[in-house]
């Protein structure tokens, strides 16, 4: 999953096995250091606020921790100061064109001081409901090697971090300086590039991992990120992400997408690849036709007794010779998506927000489930109005 729509060269392959041994090897030696005692030790990067760090897999809003935030100016000068353990982070869009920062907050809720230990921050080429640890995590470039100019689809490191100790108990917030020549462009790859920061505290301590998600690993958090290219003007908004997973081969995967937007507000998804959007439409239009008196309803892919969204409330539109599927604001729009495209399958979630709405930022999430309605990952379309 190093590279979700460019096939990597022999010559990345190589570097990204290199990396994840190196990375294997030096978590190795340190927790096998008297001093770390990883029994004792509990770094945590928080998923939500929910999150204590004594149990895996965490729940909630985990596309948006609040241990990792944007800022547009200096922490050294901006005037927000640090916000308190228990409160939302003070986070905003992105701005292109210049340069941002990248705060992280790490807490020790062991009972015992830590040895050094590193903090890193990435930078995704795509939003992804589920990030799989460590692939996901594997810079496409070396460090140091120049970056790309204009930025192309791949995962790079904003900056890495080393920590002398944390004493238990305590939290420390640290700083990376986001250059304006990491900061995406609004089109990448023919779609909007709506992007995704990670961030890891290394060696990993806490609770064994329960999986490979970021929800499995206390030390490990994602946050979706908006990027200002310039004011809302009612135009509408759409992001590119990407869900399933290259290990996993399931045939379907569930899409619940909704949020809380103006009345007028007009919600959609569509999908990049003809093959998925044909297969999409014909379980929508099969679940939308009148069944039989005494017919199971509750197999279709819209009509669950659970869902938010009925048939009726999704409508289906050609714009631009492609298909969306159109939800209700106050609704959720929920598919069992057929994973014919392969492993990996771009979804794009698109808004309008009306002209003359109130100033504020909406959210637009899009949660990933299983058929068994586990929730797998999420990512999430942003837009700020001012």
């Amino acid at each position: 999953m190093l590279c979700h729509f460019d096939s990597l060269n022999e010559g990345l392959v190589t570097l990204a096995r290199e990396w994840i041994e190196a990375g294997a090897d030096v978590d190795a030696a340190v927790q096998g250091a008297d001093a770390y005692e990883t029994g004792s030790v509990n770094l945590v990067i928080r998923d939500n606020q929910a999150d204590t760090g004594a149990f895996v897999p965490t729940g909630g809003t985990f596309w948006r921790s609040p241990d990792l935030w944007v800022r547009n100016v200096d922490p050294v000068t901006d005037p927000i100061g640090d916000p308190a353990y228990g409160a939302n982070p003070p986070n905003q869009p992105a701005i292109a064109g210049v340069d941002n920062w990248v705060r992280v907050r790490v807490r020790n809720v062991g009972t015992a001081n830590s040895p050094n230990f590193f903090v890193r921050v990435y930078l995704t080429h795509f939003a992804g409901s589920q990030f799989v640890y460590p692939p996901d995590y594997i810079p496409s470039i070396n460090t140091g090697d120049p970056i790309p100019n204009p930025l192309v689809q791949a995962t790079y490191i904003i900056g890495e971090s080393i920590v002398g100790t944390l004493i238990a108990g305590n939290d420390i917030i640290l700083n990376f300086l986001w250059p304006a020549a990491l900061v995406p462009p609004e089109f990448v790859g023919g779609t909007k590039w709506h992007t995704c920061l990670l961030a890891e505290a290394s060696p990993h301590t806490g609770p064994a991992p329960s999986g490979n998600l970021v929800i499995d690993n206390t030390n490990l958090a994602q946050r979706n990120v908006s990027v200002d290219y310039s004011a809302d003007d009612g135009e509408p908004h759409e992001m590119t992400g990407v869900i399933g997973n290259e290990a996993d081969d399931s045939r379907f995967r569930r899409i619940v997408v909704g949020g809380n937007l103006p009345k007028k507000a007009k919600v959609w998804v569509r999908f990049l690849d003809p093959k998925v959007e044909r297969a999409v439409l014909e379980r929508w239009s099969s679940a939308t036709e009148p069944k039989p008196p005494g017919g199971d309803q509750r197999s279709c892919c819209c009509c669950s007794e659970t869902m938010s969204a009925r048939p009726s409330d999704v409508r289906v539109e050609t714009v631009d010779g492609r298909r969306r599927f159109y939800v209700a604001a106050s609704s959720r729009l929920r598919l069992d998506l057929p994973m014919v495209g392969g492993a990996l399958t771009p979804v794009v979630v698109g808004a309008q927000i009306p002209k003359g709405s109130l100033v504020g930022s909406f959210e637009i999430p899009l949660v990933e489930h299983d058929l068994s309605d586990r929730i797998l990952g999420a990512f999430s379309l942003e837009i700020a109005r001012r």
